[in-house]
């Protein structure tokens, strides 16, 4: 059997030195689906760099609401980065033990709105083994006010043009801050994985001290934390998610803060209003970025465990069918909040629209040009 083989493999290659057969051959790559390239779905803005784990994701984002299954990725935000190597295995244990499935997408934030600069390696350890097993990461960052080292909350001291001039004790605050989050972020794109980095959210409102700024003042702080990212910390496995809050009572309009489409790669709301409330997800839908909910929990009064997960998937399909995901706040001390602590979470993950994390491509892979 041996020679048998061995005189069939000598004919094969004789044929195809003749160009009488050829081979099927695998290319390492998957075919890509139909949607637009990267240039038609993003504007680049000047010497826009984006990482092929990036592109892979966008793709993804950009394909979703095509389809007619599994089109809504499933995601759940596991606390602070700091917390992450204790509190993430806990929370995805209990995650599983009421879906039997894994999140899709794992949110974290870089730092609490209440708590100081911690480090980043640790946790940022425990999200790169996340994502190695498959999950989306997205990442957010409560930054501490650079005028007074306040928290995120501190609204005193607000001055842009300090901000913005080197010399001052606020730039040279802020400018350390984004070297220290650039590092951690850093760390990611070495590993190869593309992040949803959410940076300035809920701008809109009046509780963070970015909301103090003028609507120009916003747009320049984006674009400044974006383009001091892209080159000069060579960032360019981001993709940037602009994502305000729901419009009401002293909201403003939720693209009244929009820096431009090159400077934005998706749209989302933090919605803690109901399912049924997402003002704004129109205005945001014609702005034709992949939109999604950056954040998301029950209302106040149902955060004992007896919301139903239910509602929010009936309206996504009845009124919001953009949506390409949803992250779940976490619970905290008597604050139920996570997907997994709400009414008839395992029926949801197990839903035909639903994405999680044993439903994902394997993004490594990269598509075919």
């Amino acid at each position: 059997m041996h020679w048998a083989r061995m005189d069939v493999v000598k004919v094969i290659l004789l044929l195809m030195g003749l160009g009488l057969v050829a081979l099927p051959t695998w290319s390492g790559c998957m075919p890509r689906a139909e949607s637009p390239p990267i240039a038609e779905s993003v504007a680049a803005a000047p010497e826009r760099r984006i990482s092929e784990s990036a592109r892979q994701v966008l793709d993804l984002l950009i394909q979703l609401p095509e389809r007619k299954t599994h089109r809504v990725l499933l995601g759940q935000h596991l606390g602070a980065i700091h917390e992450l190597p204790q509190e993430g295995p806990q929370a995805l244990e209990r995650f599983w033990n009421e879906t039997q499935r894994h999140p899709a997408l794992i949110g974290t934030d870089y730092q609490h709105w209440t708590s100081p600069p911690g480090p980043l390696q640790p946790g940022n350890d425990w999200l790169i083994a996340a994502a190695r097993q498959g999950s989306l990461i997205t990442i957010s960052w409560h930054a501490d006010n650079p005028w007074t080292q306040g928290d995120s909350k501190d609204l005193t001291g607000v001055d842009f043009a300090q901000l913005m001039t080197p010399g001052t004790t606020a730039s040279y605050r802020w400018h350390a801050e984004l070297d220290r989050i650039a590092h951690g972020l850093a760390a990611l794109r070495d590993a190869r994985i593309a992040v949803l980095w959410r940076p300035l959210h809920e701008m809109n409102g009046d509780w963070f001290w970015w909301s103090r700024l003028e609507q120009s003042e916003f747009v320049k702080l984006w674009r400044h934390m974006f383009e001091y990212f892209q080159q000069t910390h060579r960032l360019d496995h981001l993709l940037w998610v602009y994502s305000p809050h729901v419009e009401r009572g002293a909201t403003q309009s939720v693209i009244h803060f929009y820096p431009g489409d090159a400077y934005v790669d998706v749209t989302a709301l933090d919605a803690y209003d109901g399912p049924e409330l997402l003002a704004g997800y129109h205005d945001l839908i014609t702005l034709g970025k992949p939109f999604g909910l950056g954040e998301f929990g029950p209302p106040l009064q149902q955060r004992d465990g007896t919301f139903d997960n239910r509602l929010l998937l009936k309206s996504l399909r009845s009124s919001f069918p953009r949506t390409t995901f949803v992250l779940y706040w976490n619970s905290w001390s008597d604050q139920r909040v996570a997907f997994e602590d709400q009414r008839h979470a395992h029926d949801v993950a197990h839903d035909e629209w639903i994405i999680t994390r044993d439903d994902l491509p394997d993004l490594t892979v990269p598509f075919c040009r």
